[in-house]
């Protein structure tokens, strides 16, 4: 999903935006909002998102001021001037700092959605220009077995893996998949040291290749089977299951439960290698990878609880046991509620979680229903409230306690948000 954000001081004009974007058609999603050129600066360093919507006049800092800043911290960042301003001026100075398109008030919704697609197509080519760079260039130094598995793992935490791309990267890496339809799946090989002794003196490479080849040689007559090992462990190997076009949703499970349990009998023979194995939920399109990778490690940890058979297909326990993004969404608001007095960011509990920032962005906000900007903010400003009713904690030092390192930035965001300054909190509070 590409990531937008709206900046514009008039609320009515943010809302008519959000309502003409063609989201879905774009592939796109809605990270952030702002209603002046200073928060929508600090927002856009956290969030990173690919296009910014933004007006010229606005309070705090102008729209130009907020351009000359973002672009060099976010140069690939694509932003398109919406504003009530034809002179000739301000669209000069757009253009200087590197505006894609400048869109004149009242917004046509046929021009708004054709200069975000433009942005968006140049963003695509952009990225698959950087990927072929690095590609050329990791050919010069890796094998490129290597190559794949590093490429591959990559995709686990990709939000962004259109089926154009996902082709593109398959031809460069020489494999021949299918992706009209997919299933994830986890093989863990058990007692994987133990083998490796017994099979190859020790050698856990040799292991491995191995593993890939015995894998490798398996042949479907209706799917395309892509393996690599795991970059968090050697013992799980994780298997992509693509099929062709036509191929309706209880054939693929199918297909799914027979590859896998040719992929554990293979191992069996060859090697006398004990697995488990879990299936992730089928899906369509690229970008859902990291889900059906989710929810196959998430049966894979089901199936070595020793609670069920040794294969598990996540839809059979997904009645039985919460979502694992749940758990996710859960883990990450229970850590902003312990340290949101830290300097916290989106990235930086992304990595905490090992999970990529815009995906937890995604789904912090479709299971929370509050973004994660807010979420951080809403927990500051109660926390901040209460701390208001101490008259010997000066507002500076509250500030500080709750994580805010600029006190009149703080004073504006406690006042956006519960309506009054610190002071005339206090001063109201005093005469209750």
């Amino acid at each position: 999903m590409y990531k937008i954000m709206l900046v514009d001081d008039e609320v009515w004009v943010r809302r008519s935006l959000k309502e003409q974007i063609r989201w879905n058609l774009l592939k796109a999603e809605l990270v952030g909002e702002a209603s002046d050129g200073e928060s929508a600066y600090r927002m856009a360093l956290e969030l990173k998102p690919d296009v910014i919507l933004t007006d010229i006049k606005m309070p705090l800092m102008n729209g130009i001021e907020f351009m000359e800043r973002i672009n060099a911290d976010l140069p690939h960042l694509k932003i398109i001037v919406i504003s009530g301003h034809a002179e000739f001026e301000w669209i000069r100075q757009a253009m200087v700092h590197r505006a894609v398109n400048y869109i004149l008030k009242p917004i046509g919704e046929q021009d708004l959605n054709q200069s975000l697609s433009a942005a968006i197509r140049d963003i695509e080519k952009l990225r698959m220009e950087r990927e072929e760079q690095i590609l050329l260039k990791g050919a010069l130094n890796q094998s490129l077995p290597a190559l794949k598995e590093q490429y591959l793992n990559a995709m686990l935490t990709e939000q962004q893996v259109t089926s154009a791309r996902f082709q593109r990267l398959m031809a460069q890496l020489n494999l021949r998949v299918e992706c009209h339809a997919f299933h994830m799946a986890v093989v863990h090989i058990r007692h994987y040291d133990r083998l490796a002794e017994e099979k190859f003196e020790g050698d856990d490479q040799l292991l491995y290749y191995a593993i890939d080849n015995i894998i490798g040689m398996l042949r479907f007559d209706s799917i395309s089977l892509l393996s690599f090992r795991s970059s968090a462990g050697k013992y799980e190997q994780i298997l992509f299951i693509g099929y062709p076009p036509g191929t309706s949703p209880n054939a693929c499970a199918d297909y799914a439960v027979e590859a896998v349990g040719r992929v554990r009998s293979s191992l069996k023979s060859a090697l006398n290698a004990d697995t488990y194995a879990g299936i992730g939920k089928g899906y369509f399109q690229p970008e859902d990878i990291p889900n059906s990778f989710l929810e196959a490690a998430h049966a894979l940890k089901y199936a070595k609880s020793g609670s069920g058979p040794e294969t598990v297909f996540f839809n059979e326990i997904k009645k039985k046991e919460k979502d694992p993004k749940d758990d996710l969404v859960e883990n990450v608001a229970a850590y902003i509620k312990e340290n949101f007095k830290e300097q916290i960011t989106l990235e930086s509990v992304a990595q905490r979680f090992a999970v990529n920032a815009s995906y937890l962005s995604r789904i912090f906000k479709s299971e929370s229903g509050e973004n994660f900007i807010d979420y951080v903010t809403r927990l500051r400003i109660e926390k901040a409230s209460k701390l208001m009713l101490n008259p010997h904690l000066k507002t500076y030092e509250i500030a500080e306690i709750v994580g805010y390192e600029n006190t009149n930035y703080f004073s504006k965001v406690f006042k956006k948000a519960v309506g009054f300054t610190p002071t005339e909190y206090r001063e109201r509070f005093m005469e209750k």
